[in-house]
């Protein structure tokens, strides 16, 4: 049986929209390296993102990080066979010391999820 999120209609499944029999469950995960960074550094930051616990392969992940300061950086990358996307990002003279927060979400088949956010620092 399918229930129609907007409705509440009851249909039994043999008449359900396919994308309800096949839409995956969506997970991401992020790392970002325990080790404090300096000016000049790069930081690689991770994203791993599976649908109904396999890797999704084609995920865009959309990686946002949040200086010290506040100010923002973003990047978009697409994950490999693994499920794996990672995203580059080198730390400028300018930048600030202090401690950065990481994000990371993705889309994949028509379904979204956002990872649990990731800090690492610059000192």
């Amino acid at each position: 049986m399918w229930v129609s999120p907007g409705t509440g209609l009851r249909i039994p499944r043999a008449d359900a929209p396919a994308s309800a029999a096949l839409a995956p469950n969506l997970t991401v995960s992020l790392i970002v390296p325990d080790v404090p960074f300096k000016r000049g550094d790069t930081v690689a930051v991770s994203a791993f993102v599976l649908a109904s616990g396999k890797p999704a392969a084609g995920a865009s992940v959309t990686f946002t990080m949040t200086r010290a300061n506040g100010s923002v950086a973003t990047g978009t990358q697409t994950t490999n066979a693994d499920g794996k996307a990672v995203w580059s990002y080198k730390l400028l003279a300018k930048d600030p010391r202090g401690t950065y927060s990481v994000r990371a979400a993705t889309s994949y088949s028509g379904k979204q999820a956002n990872a649990a956010p990731a800090t690492f620092t610059v000192e």
